[in-house]
């Protein structure tokens, strides 16, 4: 396949995926070109829209962000959790989040400076809008 993973790559990614997945990641990004590489990510992680609400985000995730806590700490590449914060949080507005890749919001957080706005977000594996940043493995 030109733009992805023949089938005998895909099963190999199959096969590995539960006892190495650092092995996976270096498989794929060695088969596909960097930028669809980065396409593939973007897609992956991107928003996705619930057909009947039309919300970015789950129940679960609402029901984090609407709970007592300082700020939020999140795992997911999507922006899921900081469209929650939005929705439930009236007078939020789409700042307050941040990814690793940031070392000045990073700062913040050690400081505790960032618990100046309202629930603040940081998404410790990177988001979806920046592909080369995202952490899929420890390599």
């Amino acid at each position: 396949m030109a733009r992805g993973l023949g089938d005998r790559e895909a099963e190999t990614c199959r096969h590995l995926a539960a006892t190495s997945p650092d092995a996976v990641v270096e498989l794929v990004q060695r088969v596909l070109t960097r930028a669809v590489y980065r396409e593939v990510l973007r897609r992956v992680f991107r928003a996705h829209r619930d057909l009947v609400t039309f919300r970015t985000w789950t129940p679960t995730r609402e029901l984090v962000v609407r709970c007592a806590f300082k700020g939020v700490v999140t795992t997911n590449y999507d922006p899921g959790i900081v469209d929650a914060r939005m929705a439930a949080c009236p007078g939020v507005s789409s700042t307050g989040f941040a990814s690793w890749t940031s070392e000045d919001a990073l700062d913040r957080w050690r400081r505790d400076d960032v618990f100046d706005d309202q629930l603040p977000v940081v998404s410790a594996p990177g988001h979806h809008n920046e592909p080369d940043a995202i952490v899929l493995a420890t390599s």
